[in-house]
C-alpha cells in the first residue's frame, strides 16, 4: 500500500519516535508500506524539524531521506494545486494533488 504523508506526519515522527507517524516511516522501513511524499513536502518538514526540535532531529531526517525510506515525487504544478482549491486551505493543496 502506497501512503501520501504531509509535513506534519513527518514532524510528528521525529518529535516523537514511538508515535503514530513514526510507526508509518517504521512500516516503510519494514517494507509493509510504500511512503511517498513530494519535494516540498520534504521541505517543509526539513525547515521545521530544524527550526522546532533542532539540528540532532534534521540528521536523523537526513538519514531516513538518504536511505530512501520516503519516495519523493515532484511537487505538483500549479494547476493541479489549483483543483483542491475549493476543498481545503490554499496551504494545504499541494498536498491533496500530491497524494
Amino acid at each position: 500500500m502506497r501512503v501520501f504523508i504531509d509535513a506534519c506526519c513527518l514532524f510528528a515522527a521525529f518529535r516523537s519516535p514511538h508515535g503514530g507517524s513514526a510507526m508509518v516511516l517504521e512500516l516503510g522501513r519494514l517494507g509493509r508500506l510504500s511512503v511517498v511524499a513530494s519535494v516540498r513536502v520534504i521541505q517543509e518538514s526539513c525547515k521545521n524539524i530544524k527550526k522546532k526540535i533542532g539540528q540532532e532531529a534534521v540528521t536523523r531526517f537526513h538519514r531516513v531521506i538518504r536511505a530512501g525510506l520516503i519516495e519523493i515525487i515532484p511537487t505538483p504544478e500549479a494547476p493541479a494545486i489549483a483543483k483542491w482549491e475549493t476543498l481545503t486551505h490554499a496551504k494545504d493543496c499541494h498536498v491533496l494533488a500530491g497524494a
